[in-house]
């Protein structure tokens, strides 16, 4: 039985695939509905005419060649194409085949196109959404990666990566092979505990999980996880996991702490300076009153002596205090580099501990340097801790001075530790950086010295390799000493007098009583008074003066506060600070003038005579 030719016209016009047959020649012998409408036209329009009569040349063209082809290899082909027709860009899956006569000689071409085009739209959205969401992913600074209902990773993101120190890849294998310890405890971790594993079993998430992991290169590091469980028709299908590197957070946090306790330790150590100064002030002053008593030779003499010697003693521990608490004005000065060294050697001994030999080397001739001595005995005692520290089993510290031909002077420390490489050399100055375990060290030690160097005009050089030691060498530039005061300068300033009037404030009674005698002695008509407030109110009950002085730290009005307040009713007025601790800028607030000084106590009687001349007489 023959097909019946209309059923099969209706099959062929009834489906959405476009349906052609074309001659030898190319003459189109049929087309479907779906075939014409590619055409933009219907098929009575196309039958019995070529491509290059309904279609632009250059697709017309490229239709012929693939006909041309297909009949001569006598072979069908399946491809896809682009083409632009009547306006419009149109994806194609092609099918051509041989159109074979009863023969079997081939007489045209049968072909069948499907048009894909939003197929291919659909496709090329999709993989460019999938290809954002890659991207958004991968910058994200937090490691993303999923795992199966196994637990086995299937995907991972760069951060991952990054905190893995390996390729996610290939770490697939060693998951679940990973080490960690909690980090609040430092207790392994058990295979059951990770996050990820408790999502998938209990399908609830887990938050906020702290632990230090093993990476894949053996390196530490603390990371934050969370996991979610992810679920499908079938129930939880897999887990995401959040990895958080919190390392670097965490370590600075540490160092801000630590930080704080320095702070605070430094306004302790400041505080009880400045009561400590107040207690040497006053025995300063009587240790004054007490000297003229005595004649030379007399054993007294002696002893007061002593005592002045122990006050200067303890003056020097007091600064020491002060610069620790980051609350002494620096004082530079003309300083002999090896009798600092020599002063400081008792204390280094103390803290090197006896299993550390302490030897010296110092240069024949003085060398004179423009440092503040108390940071001179900072710097060597930080040098002497960081040393003691590379030496656990003990060894020696060896601390030399020279001169160099180009006017400058070299302080090396050196020691026989353990050394250091090439990496710590390199951030050896930097603040917060240290090699100690966490809690043992702050990292400020070698800053600190770095930066008295710094300011001193000098540099730091360091030579150290691991298990030959380490050597600092500090070059400072030789200052060149001013003459030496001419014979009776200290008499003549012992016997500065003068008559006008002092108006003394002071809160700490024994200060204030040592001073006042200090001035009654020295003949200035003298009224005290223990706080800004009764100093105002002497002003304006009509009380006069010549001079101010008044300490920096009062109760409420602070020494300098009153200064300024006094000045504005009287213009002129002349003042001398005094102080047990001030920093320039927090309690001065900034330089004093050319009517102002400011003297530290502990300070005797000829100090504050010659301080008393030159703000009056200035």
């Amino acid at each position: 039985m023959q097909p019946d030719p209309d059923l099969l016209r209706a099959i062929i016009d009834g489906t959405s695939d476009a349906v052609f047959v074309k001659d030898r020649a190319g003459r189109y012998l049929l087309v479907n509905e779906s075939a014409a409408a590619l055409f933009g036209t219907r098929s009575a329009d196309v039958v019995g005419r070529t491509d290059h009569d309904v279609l632009p040349a250059e697709v017309a063209a490229a239709f012929v060649a693939v006909d041309q082809r297909i009949m001569e290899a006598g072979v069908a082909e399946t491809y896809e194409e682009t083409v632009q027709v009547n306006g419009r860009r149109r994806m194609l899956q092609t099918r051509k085949s041989p159109y074979r006569d009863a023969a079997g000689a081939i007489v045209g071409v049968i072909g069948v196109a499907q048009d894909i085009t939003a197929g291919v739209d659909a496709r090329a959205a999709l993989e460019q959404h999938e290809r954002w969401l890659k991207l958004v992913i991968d910058a994200l600074p937090v490691g993303i990666l999923v795992v199966d209902a196994l637990g086995d990773i299937v995907f991972g993101n760069s951060a991952a990566e990054r905190i893995w120190a390996g390729s996610i890849h290939l770490g697939r294998e060693r998951w679940k092979l990973s080490r960690a310890w909690w980090h609040a405890t430092g207790v392994a971790l058990e295979p059951h505990e990770w996050a990820s594993v408790q999502a998938l079993s209990s399908g609830l998430p887990v938050l906020d999980q702290i632990v230090d992991i093993e990476a894949f290169d053996g390196s530490r590091r603390t990371l934050r996880n969370a996991s979610v469980p992810l679920f499908g028709p079938g129930g939880i299908e897999g887990a995401v996991i959040l990895n958080e590197d919190i390392t670097t957070r965490l370590s600075l946090e540490a160092q801000l702490v630590q930080a704080q306790k320095l702070e605070a330790v430094g306004r302790l150590a400041g505080g009880v300076a400045h009561d400590f100064n107040n207690l040497l002030m006053v025995i300063c002053t009587y240790v004054d009153m007490l000297r003229p008593s005595f004649e030379d030779g007399d054993p007294r003499r002696d002893d007061v002596e002593e005592i002045h010697r122990a006050v200067e003693s303890a003056t020097g521990l007091t600064r020491q205090l002060l610069a620790f608490g980051r609350r002494d004005v620096q004082q530079p000065r003309e300083v002999e580099l090896e009798a600092v060294v020599a002063n400081t050697l008792k204390l280094l001994g103390r803290v090197l501990g006896e299993d550390v030999r302490l030897e010296t080397e110092l240069a024949p001739t003085r060398n004179t340097v423009w440092l503040d001595p108390v940071q001179l005995d900072q710097l060597l005692l930080n040098l002497a801790l960081n040393a003691r520290d590379a030496m656990p089993r003990g060894g020696t510290l060896t601390i030399t001075t020279r001169t160099l031909a180009d006017q400058r002077a070299v302080l090396s420390v050196r020691d026989t530790g353990v050394g250091m490489d090439e990496h710590t050399r390199l951030h050896l100055f930097e603040p917060f950086f240290t090699t100690k375990a966490r809690g043992h060290g702050t990292g400020l030690g070698l800053a600190t010295v770095f930066s008295i160097v710094e300011r001193a005009g000098g540099t730091i050089r360091v030579d150290s390799a691991p298990g030959r030691g380490s050597t600092f060498d500090i070059e400072l530039p030789i200052h060149t000493p001013a003459p030496p005061p001419t014979p009776g300068t200290a008499a003549i300033a012992s016997a500065l007098r003068g008559t006008e009037t002092v108006l003394l404030v002071e809160d700490a009674a024994p200060v204030r009583i040592a001073v006042r005698g200090m001035l009654t002695r020295l003949g200035y008509v003298v009224h005290d008074v223990c706080d800004a407030g009764e100093a105002l109110a002497y002003v304006e009950g009509g009380g006069t003066f010549d001079l101010l002085l008044s300490d920096v730290m009062l109760g409420g009005m602070n020494g300098r506060e009153l200064a300024d307040t006094l000045h504005a009713r009287r213009p002129g007025l002349r003042v001398l600070l005094m102080s047990g601790y001030a920093d320039d800028e927090e309690l001065l607030g900034g330089p004093l003038g050319p009517d102002r000084r400011l003297l530290r106590k502990p300070f005797s009687a000829p100090v504050l005579a010659v301080a008393l001349r030159e703000v009056l007489d200035a």
